[in-house]
């Protein structure tokens, strides 16, 4: 069985309901099929693939039974998400681009193409930090590093980043978590900014470690925290997601440590979001166990703000 004869199944099964293929000892499927069908029933291959597509195409009728419109659109996010890890969400999201897709209204496509994406593209979480202050950072943190992410780790990145955000990264991906983490993405950030305004506007919530150095104004130099801080705040804003948790800031040391004495007042609204949102207020009070702690309910946090703001999407 070629890639040809399997869209030429989700061809068929998209355009037909289950009862319309059942009639007549499959009629619609077999003309659609063609002369080798006879033989592909008798694969192996395409049993599978024909067993997948005819479950689906009953969830499918199931799902869109007495729908209409909206709700149809609704309906088959619903499903869509609930493939989502399974091997067959891609499937379920040909049949329903092939078939019932194109009865919709521009609008109702936007709104399902912009939901599928929410679903399957976007990341957890995205980590904002400086590496600024590295040296004093990882210094105040040089017993949790090590602990964490081991004495190896630490001695051959201690000079070169922030550690910090490696403990944060390692914990939440732990617990099953994908976030956007430029460690593995990018060396320079003026080269990709507009990657990173990519990455930090596609993400369920937005993690800022605060220190001294990320509230500290520079002349001239471009505050890679304040606009990561400042994109993902517009983009809450424009896409009408404000009401959910996606903000958690977390302060490396006391607030009267990491806030400037004499903040620029550019910065006087993102200040008031740190300390509105403070999610920890002093990181560097903490033990490694505290840490792994409070990161384990910051991963269910943001992973309960995910399904909410999907299901609320969809419902």
């Amino acid at each position: 069985m070629d890639n040809r004869e399997k869209e030429k199944l989700i061809d068929i099964y998209a355009r037909y309901s289950s009862d319309e293929l059942e009639e007549n000892d499959f009629e619609k499927l077999k003309t659609g099929v063609g002369k080798r069908y006879e033989i592909l029933i008798k694969d192996h291959e395409y049993q599978s693939f024909f067993k997948a597509l005819k479950d689906l195409r009953h969830e499918l009728d199931v799902t869109l039974d007495g729908e209409v419109d909206d709700q149809q659109v609704k309906g088959c996010l619903s499903l869509f998400h609930a493939k989502w890890q399974n091997d067959d969400f891609q499937l379920c999201k040909d049949v329903i681009k092939k078939g019932i897709y194109k009865t919709w209204t521009k609008d109702l496509q936007d709104y399902f193409d912009n939901g599928c994406e929410m679903i399957a593209e976007w990341k957890d979480y995205f980590i904002s930090y400086t590496n600024r202050n590295l040296h004093e950072t990882n210094t105040d943190f040089e017993d949790v590093i090590p602990a964490v992410l081991g004495d190896e780790f630490y001695t051959r990145t201690k000079d070169k980043a922030n550690c910090v955000p490696h403990v944060i990264v390692h914990y939440l991906n732990g617990h099953g978590l994908k976030g956007f983490f430029d460690k593995d993405n990018i060396t320079c950030g003026d080269v990709i900014k507009e990657e990173i305004y990519k990455h930090c506007t596609a993400v369920y919530a937005f993690v800022q470690l605060v220190e001294l150095e990320t509230l500290k104004y520079d002349e001239g130099k471009t505050n890679w925290c304040f606009h990561e801080f400042e994109e993902f705040d517009r983009w809450v804003t424009k896409t009408k997601f404000e009401k959910y948790k996606r903000y958690y800031f977390i302060l490396t040391n006391e607030t009267d440590v990491v806030f400037p004495r004499v903040p620029h007042p550019k910065y006087g609204p993102w200040k008031k979001k740190i300390t509105e949102r403070a999610y920890i207020d002093n990181l560097s009070a903490l033990s490694h166990k505290e840490i792994r702690k409070k990161m384990a309910e910051l991963a269910e946090q943001i992973w309960a703000t995910r399904n909410q703001m999907l299901e609320d999407y969809y419902s």
